[in-house]
């Protein structure tokens, strides 16, 4: 250490493990096995400075001497990387007052005064959105903020999938954030009703509250091909949108053989469900899903080709989440059958929705659909949201869609309250899936 009067105490917050500070001694020895063990690690300079932005090497952020030739302080020149640039949502009006030297010296910087809790209840939160350890520096009055785990030139690698196809997309801007085999076709299974419910819900003059009589031919249709079933009544009049729901949760292949029937056109139920179909390969060349081709209206495929790949799968679904009916369909938990079912309400089929104990109840998420097949195996399009991001997200034959979904969400917006219990239950204790 070098003779100087100006101390430097540093607190560095853990991982996702613990949010306990630990405290940096002052002594040299001590220094250097810190700076020797995080030699690899990256630090980011000067959040309560106003925002340098500078990349830290461990030994500037550990010697005092570094420190203050790179931010002399609130008294000495200004840093010439120094911006006015705020660290986001951070409440505005928070001043930093230093007492160095006996003196009062007031800055408009982010953070506070480091003596108050608000200032390290923001860098707790900061830990949790950075997913990575926080290192706070106090130097006189002069503080440092780092991430030791996320950095813009070294972002962290998504974890790994068991899923034969997959992508995450940026629910906003529809950019890549990890892919495997996007564009490989694959067989979607159920997760050919996100398309079922779009040509329902966009055709022009679509009337939710029109009322539809259930045929046999529909329940005959469930009991010969095994199929998932909402368990409607035969002659019982369901709503289009009771329909809807009963096609989105408990993924009813009658519900969406009763859609087809009825926005279809044709003079026969074969004709208008061939017309139904039609209209979804419109629909899927419209929205530029180059590699998907339907011959089925719920994914139960009679030729072997009805495909898609993840990446049309997520465009799509980037779609169908702009509209107003179906995010809300997607994302309830549970819905009333009004006496159309032999079962008094359905239930989601998305484990990710589900509350406890039948389901993750993963925080933030919001849909969307499960899909399984023999063919297919199993296969998940889910959405999540968080500290103002959404993420979608899609796994084709994966046997681990929950546990890698949670993961990708984890990853991509960071851990929160109840996600991380909600991963491990899922390794350690998981839930009876849900096949449909």
């Amino acid at each position: 250490m070098r003779d100087d009067n100006r101390q430097i105490q540093t607190a560095v917050l853990g991982g996702a493990a613990s949010e306990d500070p630990l405290t940096l001694p002052l002594g040299a020895i001590e220094l250097d096995a810190f700076r020797k063990r995080h030699e690899h690690d990256t630090f980011w300079c000067g959040l309560l400075l106003g925002g340098c932005g500078v990349q830290l090497t461990t030994k500037l952020y550990t010697d005092r001497v570094c420190h203050f030739a790179h931010h002399p302080g609130v008294d000495a020149p200004s840093h010439p990387g120094r911006t006015s640039t705020p660290w986001p949502d951070v409440p505005p009006g928070v001043r930093y007052v230093s007492s160095r030297r006996g003196r009062d010296t007031s800055a408009s910087l982010p953070f506070g005064n480091y003596s108050d809790t608000r200032g390290f209840d923001l860098i707790l939160n900061l830990m949790r959105r950075t997913r990575g350890a926080v290192a706070v520096t106090v130097a006189t009055g002069t503080l440092l903020v780092a991430a030791s785990t996320v950095s813009s030139a070294a972002p962290v690698a998504a974890p790994p999938t068991s899923a034969a196809g997959a992508i995450l997309i940026d629910g906003g801007t529809g950019a890549t954030l990890t892919s495997k085999a996007p564009d490989t076709q694959r067989q979607g299974a159920s997760t050919t009703k996100i398309m079922t419910a779009q040509i329902v819900l966009r055709a022009p003059g679509v009337d939710l509250n029109k009322k539809v009589t259930i045929k046999k031919e529909y329940a005959d249709y469930v009991v010969r091909e095994g199929a998932s079933t909402a368990h409607l009544k035969v002659g019982a009049t369901p709503t289009v949108r009771q329909l809807l729901y009963g096609l989105m949760l408990p993924s009813g292949c009658d519900a969406a053989y009763a859609l087809a029937d009825t926005f279809g056109k044709g003079a026969t139920t074969s004709a208008r469900t061939a017309d139904f179909i039609a209209h979804m390969n419109a629909k899927a060349k419209s929205l530029g899903m180059t590699k998907t081709t339907y011959d089925s209206f719920d994914g139960i495929s009679p030729t072997g080709k009805n495909l898609t790949t993840p990446r049309d799968l997520a465009k799509l679904t980037r779609y169908a989440m702009k509209g107003k009916v179906f995010p809300q369909l997607v994302k309830a938990t549970t819905y009333s059958t009004g006496g159309t079912s032999t079962a008094a309400t359905w239930g989601n089929s998305n484990l990710l929705i589900r509350e406890r104990p039948t389901g993750y109840a993963y925080p933030g998420a919001i849909g969307v659909k499960t899909g399984t097949g023999t063919a297919a195996g199993k296969c998940i399009v889910f959405s999540g949201t968080r500290n103002g991001k959404t993420v979608i997200g899609v796994l084709l034959n994966d046997e681990e869609r929950y546990p890698d979904a949670m993961k990708l969400m984890d990853w991509s917006l960071g851990s929160a309250a109840g996600s991380g219990a909600a991963l491990q239950r899922s390794n350690t204790d998981p839930i009876p899936d849900v096949l449909d």
